[in-house]
């Protein structure tokens, strides 16, 4: 079992997985599976959910037939994730592991997605995930990810999470030589516009 690095505190993401996590697959998540991948090519594509949390994603591409794999790195979200699929009679593949800590062979996946992972990392681990990311993914593969922008609400010490947000300077430099990159921006404001969720949506090609 490969974790992530030791100065990571498990403890604080098994209490953030027990709080249940979300109960729906993301909105983009969907959007650019389906779009991407017709019914009959999911069987023979395999994705690993990196970072999957309490498996609301693991579970959506399962259930539309995707060869997956779910990694993250609290026990308690795993052991969520199985409970999820156990009660829809779906199978994964399911590791507790790092993010930094893909344990599978190079070009493994066709598709590998991160959501809600790169700012509980920071930008040092991030370095690493990107780099691993790279390496699992096969020729024309696709990396989709989701992470909170600097302009996010959620960073800082407005939670007890310490996220971090990143400029867009920082995204271009952490990520290896893909072959396509396409950096855009999800946005949501609340409360009259005085609250702004800003996530980047980063769609790689290797």
């Amino acid at each position: 079992m490969k974790l992530n690095n030791k100065n990571v505190d498990i403890q604080k993401w098994d209490a953030w997985n027990d709080l249940g996590g979300p109960n729906y697959p993301h909105e983009k998540v969907v959007q650019f599976c389906l779009r991407n991948y017709p019914s009959d090519k999911r069987a023979s594509t395999r994705v690993l959910d990196l970072g999957c949390g309490t498996g609301a994603n693991t579970w959506f591409l399962s259930r539309e037939g995707f060869t997956v794999t779910g990694t993250d790195i609290s026990s308690r979200a795993i052991a969520a994730t199985k409970s999820r699929l156990d009660r829809s009679g779906l199978l994964a593949k399911l590791r507790v592991e790092g993010a930094n800590a893909i344990n599978d062979p190079d070009e493994s996946f066709d598709l590998i997605i991160c959501i809600g992972v790169i700012e509980a990392v920071g930008p040092t681990i991030a370095k690493e995930v990107f780099e691993g990311v790279y390496k699992a993914l096969v020729s024309n593969g696709f990396a989709f990810f989701l992470f909170a922008s600097s302009e996010d609400y959620r960073i800082g010490e407005s939670t007890c999470y310490n996220l971090h947000g990143y400029s867009k300077e920082e995204v271009q430099n952490l990520l290896p030589e893909f072959r396509s990159v396409m950096l855009d921006r999800y946005m949501s404001t609340y409360e009259n516009g005085t609250v702004t969720q800003c996530d980047w949506m980063l769609t790689c090609r290797k």
